[in-house]
């Protein structure tokens, strides 16, 4: 639903300039109709979408149906594997095979690269010394094995996890058809 009403308002819908009033283009603004079991929605998205798509989306992957619906709907995929990289390239392998065209990222645990991912989960509670021994002396070992970036292009989130341009507008009936699910995961 959320992406429907982000998608509501097509590319460059809003015709105008600086001196002339700006009107959405006639076609251009799309209904946002749902009936389900918990709620109705009918309505005109009032306002145009961020020129930077949709926000980012998380999920949690621990589970085999918290993956299927992060492969389906989720930027980017949370795990933990500790320090086993065979159970990370594991589970990478394993989203791998579930992802649609254009799909996540996966940021697994404490193991800074796996195939083409790369990021860490730092839990506060095991790091006792905080954040800066963690940025003086663990992320320079990877930086100098050139396998962690030394930088970022980019000012936003999004920009910084690619793609850089804006998500393509998808209707309901291609994300229906990519298999993006209308429920999430009850992973316990």
């Amino acid at each position: 639903m959320a992406r429907a009403l982000w998608d509501g308002w097509e590319d460059g819908a809003v015709a105008g300039s600086a001196v002339a009033p700006a009107w959405p283009t006639s076609g251009a603004v799309h209904p946002v109709r749902h009936e389900g079991p918990r709620f109705d929605v009918d309505l005109v998205p009032a306002l145009p979408r961020s020129a930077r798509g949709h926000p980012v989306i998380f999920q949690a992957g621990d589970c085999g149906e918290g993956r299927d619906f992060a492969a389906r709907n989720a930027d980017v995929i949370f795990c933990a594997h500790g320090t086993d990289f065979d159970d990370a390239a594991a589970f990478a392998d394993g989203v791998r095979r579930r992802l649609r065209a254009g799909a996540p990222r996966t940021i697994c645990g404490s193991c800074p690269v796996v195939g083409e991912n790369d990021g860490f989960t730092i839990l506060p509670y095991l790091i006792r010394d905080g954040l800066d021994d963690t940025v003086d002396l663990l992320v320079p070992e990877p930086q100098e094995r050139g396998v962690y970036r030394t930088g970022y292009t980019g000012t936003t989130l999004r920009e910084r996890l690619g793609p850089r341009e804006p998500l393509p507008h998808r209707s309901a009936p291609d994300r229906r058809q990519a298999g993006w699910a209308s429920d999430g995961p009850s992973c316990t």
